[in-house]
C-alpha cells in the first residue's frame, strides 16, 4: 500500500475487506453481511486525485467509497449494535503515561507486544482489539497523544514471564473493564465479486 499524502493511492492484492476498513475506516469486527468469498478475492486499486489535492486518509475515504460503489456496485449502511468488550480507563491513582515528542506514528506489533509512539488513546484501544479479541473503546478521557509500549503474555502461551494484557495497562496507569459497548457497524447490503468495466 502506498502512503497517504501524495497525489495518488495505490494498494496491490487487497481482499475487499482491507479495502472497506480503509474507505469507511472501520476496523473488522464492524463490517457485517460479508459474502463467503470476501476475504479471499484480492484486488488491486489505483486512485488519483485532482490536480494539487494530497490523499490523507480523509481526502482518501470519500473518493475510494465511491471508487467501489461505481467498480464493485457497493451498497451499505451504518447501524449501532451492542457487542460485549471492553472499556480502556484510567485506573486508580491515574496515569503513568509519557507525552510523546515523536514526529510520526509508525506503530508495530511484535510477538507479545505493542509499540506505539506518538498514539492517542482511541488507537490504542483499537490496537487492543487483537490481542483480546473482543472490541475496546476509549473512556480514558486523556486527549493528548503518548509514547506507547506494552509488553504481555501471548494468547495460549502460559509460561511466559511477560504480564497479561491487563497487567501490562496497569503499569501505565490504565486499565480494562468488561462491559457492553455500543459500535457502529458498516453493514453490506450489496458488493459484487466481479468489478464492473470502466
Amino acid at each position: 500500500m502506498s502512503p497517504y499524502g501524495t497525489e495518488r493511492f495505490t494498494i496491490t492484492n487487497a481482499p475487499a475487506d482491507l479495502l472497506l476498513q480503509i474507505a469507511f475506516g472501520v476496523l473488522p469486527y464492524q463490517i457485517v453481511g460479508e459474502p463467503k468469498w470476501f476475504d479471499s478475492e484480492k484486488y488491486d486499486l489505483t486512485a488519483r486525485a485532482e490536480d494539487g489535492v494530497k490523499l490523507t486518509s480523509s481526502e482518501l475515504r470519500p473518493r475510494l467509497q465511491r471508487l467501489l460503489a461505481e467498480r464493485l456496485k457497493l451498497a451499505v449502511h451504518r447501524e449501532k449494535q451492542d457487542l460485549s468488550g471492553f472499556a480502556l480507563v484510567v485506573a486508580e491513582g491515574g496515569p503513568r503515561l509519557k507525552e510523546s515528542h515523536a514526529t510520526n506514528d509508525q506503530g508495530v506489533y511484535f510477538p507479545g507486544g505493542l509499540h506505539l509512539p506518538f498514539t492517542s488513546m482511541d488507537w490504542l484501544a483499537s490496537m487492543l482489539v487483537n490481542p483480546l479479541g473482543r472490541p475496546v473503546v476509549n473512556k480514558t478521557k486523556l486527549t493528548a497523544l503518548y509514547d506507547v509500549e506494552l509488553r504481555y503474555a501471548r494468547q495460549g502461551d502460559e509460561k511466559t514471564v511477560l504480564a497479561s494484557v491487563i497487567k501490562a495497562l496497569e503499569e501505565l496507569g490504565l486499565t480494562l473493564e468488561a462491559q457492553t459497548v455500543t459500535l457502529d457497524m458498516l453493514v453490506i447490503e450489496r458488493i459484487d465479486r466481479v468489478p464492473a468495466e470502466n
